[in-house]
């Protein structure tokens, strides 16, 4: 009796680590990123290929590499651009079972960079710079001026209607796949701007996500809340503190794990 129960523990742990085995790298066979320069791995050491973006990381944990793999990630798309290109990628859509996207922050930092320009002319700052210039009480009341609440509306507006035919484009081709949009995370928490930026960014960014969350849950897709993950992490997991707003590998490591 006691050896059979030692046989029948045996057995139910290969099964176990079995079935571990296949949750972890067996799911799914076919992996897409598409979206902006968070997707594509900005910032980053290597190439979009090689860096250690949350999407890599993420095809390398699962065992997806090679032609089942793919970043169509494009730095600084908004959702206008991200719209624009699905029709190229309608084969790769369609045979994929895991897609996860990022798109939207371009939307609004659209918004920041007409606001520059109208303040600013010709003379236009770099990274560092613009991040001075938004702890200068001077060039926040400037800049307050030109990003209006109404600029912000259209914005969300446009980028509403954006996503909803995206959404519909995916859904058309590939009805059954999981498909996983990550919310837009605020560089800004955490990282001492004045109280006018660091309101104005989170204002801003918490309306895109409601609107992304409710349009792509809407069509059997999953939002992931990497908003609410990064709060108060922004200094740690962007390169908030040198003026860009993009992860750095601590926070792709962070995305990838969430």
């Amino acid at each position: 009796m006691k050896k059979i129960l030692c046989t029948l523990l045996v057995a139910i742990l290969i099964l176990a680590a079995a079935r571990l085995q296949i949750s972890a790298g067996g799911k799914y066979s076919r992996l897409l990123l598409l979206g902006d320069s968070i997707t594509y791995g900005y910032g980053l050491e290597g190439t979009r290929d090689t860096c250690n973006s949350y999407g890599n990381l993420l095809g390398e944990y699962l065992g997806i590499r090679g032609g089942n793999f793919k970043n169509a990630a494009v730095n600084g798309d908004t959702s206008a651009d991200l719209l624009a290109l699905l029709p190229s990628l309608a084969g790769e859509i369609e045979s994929a079972d895991l897609i996860v996207i990022t798109i939207g922050g371009n939307d609004l930092l659209s918004i920041l960079w007409e606001a520059v320009a109208a303040v600013l002319g010709a003379a236009w700052p770099g990274n560092t710079e613009l991040a001075a210039m938004l702890n200068n009480p001077e060039y926040i009341e400037r800049f307050a001026r030109q990003i209006t609440v109404q600029k912000i509306t259209d914005a969300i507006i446009g980028y509403t209607a954006n996503l909803e035919r995206i959404v519909g484009f995916i859904r058309e081709k590939n009805p059954c796949g999981m498909v996983i949009f990550l919310a837009q995370y605020d560089p800004v928490s955490g990282a001492g701007f004045p109280e006018e930026v660091s309101a104005m960014s989170e204002s801003a960014i918490m309306l895109l996500n409601a609107a992304m969350s409710e349009t792509v849950t809407k069509r059997n897709c999953v939002w992931l809340d990497i908003y609410s993950f990064f709060e108060g992490k922004g200094p740690e997991w962007t390169f908030i503190r040198e003026g860009d707003i993009h992860p750095n590998a601590t926070g792709h490591y962070m995305i990838f794990r969430y």
